[in-house]
């Protein structure tokens, strides 16, 4: 019996908003950093994590709707999610790796050492210096929680209990215990951190999708404006990140799935694409988008908003790129892989981007998003 096919053109669009909003953020501190701009760092686009966080809580519970009840629906569920992630990564990590080496700034990092960068590619946690925990290529600590998340979620298909209670109880612990997390904290103390519970927001929205439990039109439109404005302006007031952030951004995707009928097929194409391609956006802008203050610099064009905006729209091409002619082709070949193809199947949710040429711009591309037959 046939699904109807229904398509998530909204996501899409959120996806490209979380990367761009971690990009401009990264770009002005690259400018600050490089071009003595004072620390005139926009710290609100780091919101686009929890963006993440709640999306992806959100599509692994309609992506696994049909492993739940069937044999080895957990393999198959992990091993999807790990050619989904962990190719690209190992290639994003692996460029800062070489291109490192070839740097004299290799010269100057304690932290260059092999079993860290073994750790990095492992998604284990360390400390990069005293006060800091994160992989080598920085912006994988986000991919830390996330395959702690899909962990927590592949056991919960494991033993076939109630993901949602599951899942809810298991973060809701972490959360409480984050409270004891001492302010210098063992490495092992990392995951202890209120914002796992973004995940499960996301698990959360997806039951009532599948649920068909939306709010109306009206307040989806006023919501999804009203935390896009907080999003963009809100003041820093000390609270958690998951009361400040988290729920706002959990709000914003329920939102938006909410009027995903009246936005379906109107969404323009090129950001679909970049929809899409965020994952790539994500992990390589931090090894490119540097490269444009250091430029500004050199030829003393010290001007911070230019270097965000070009810091970006290179960020942008370079995405493009590594989408079309990396991501996509490594990701088709892993799954080829005889004994990775007998767990894999067509998902529920597929992103397909198509006709991408090196007029970008003038181009259009097809993006879909389709369930499960």
């Amino acid at each position: 019996m046939k699904t109807k096919i229904h398509q998530y053109d909204g996501i899409q669009a959120l996806r490209f908003l979380a990367a761009l909003l971690v990009v401009i953020t990264h770009s002005s501190f690259y400018a600050s950093e490089r071009l003595g701009t004072h620390n005139m760092i926009w710290g609100n686009g780091a919101d686009g994590v929890d963006i993440f966080f709640v999306i992806s809580g959100f599509v692994m519970v309609i992506s696994s709707r049909n492993l739940i009840d069937i044999p080895l629906g957990w393999a198959r569920f992990a091993i999807q999610r790990l050619t989904r992630i962990i190719p690209l990564y190992w290639l994003a990590t692996s460029v800062k790796v070489i291109v490192l080496l070839f740097s004299a700034e290799v010269l100057t990092i304690r932290t260059f050492d092999i079993g860290d960068i073994v750790n990095s590619y492992f998604f284990i946690p360390y400390k990069k210096t005293p006060q800091l925990i994160e992989p080598f290529l920085g912006v994988g600590w986000t991919l830390t929680f996330e395959m702690f998340f899909y962990l927590v979620f592949t056991i919960a298909l494991l033993i076939r209990v109630n993901i949602y209670i599951f899942v809810g109880i298991l973060m809701a612990l972490i959360s409480v215990l984050s409270l004891f997390r001492p302010e210098s904290y063992p490495v092992w103390m990392f995951l202890l951190n209120p914002i796992v519970l973004e995940f499960w927001f996301g698990m959360i929205i997806g039951y009532f999708a599948l649920n068909n439990k939306f709010i109306t039109p009206f307040f989806g439109v006023v919501f999804s404006v009203l935390c896009l404005l907080w999003i963009i302006f809100k003041p820093h007031l000390g609270l958690s990140r998951v009361i400040m952030s988290g729920i706002p951004s959990a709000i914003l995707i329920f939102s938006v799935v909410s009027i995903e009928p009246y936005i379906q097929n109107k969404i323009p194409r090129l950001v679909l694409f970049f929809g899409a391609a965020s994952y790539s956006l994500y992990l390589f802008h931090p090894l490119i988008a540097p490269a444009v203050p250091i430029l500004l610099n050199k030829i003393h064009a010290q001007i911070l908003i230019l270097s965000i905006v070009m810091s970006t729209i290179t960020a942008l091409t370079a995405s493009a790129i590594v989408y079309r002619y990396f991501e996509l082709s490594i990701t088709h070949a892993v799954k080829r892989l005889p004994f990775i193809s007998i767990y894999t199947h067509k998902p529920l949710i597929e992103i397909e981007a198509i006709s991408i040429t090196a007029d970008l711009l003038s181009k259009t591309t097809h993006t879909k998003i389709l369930r499960d037959e």
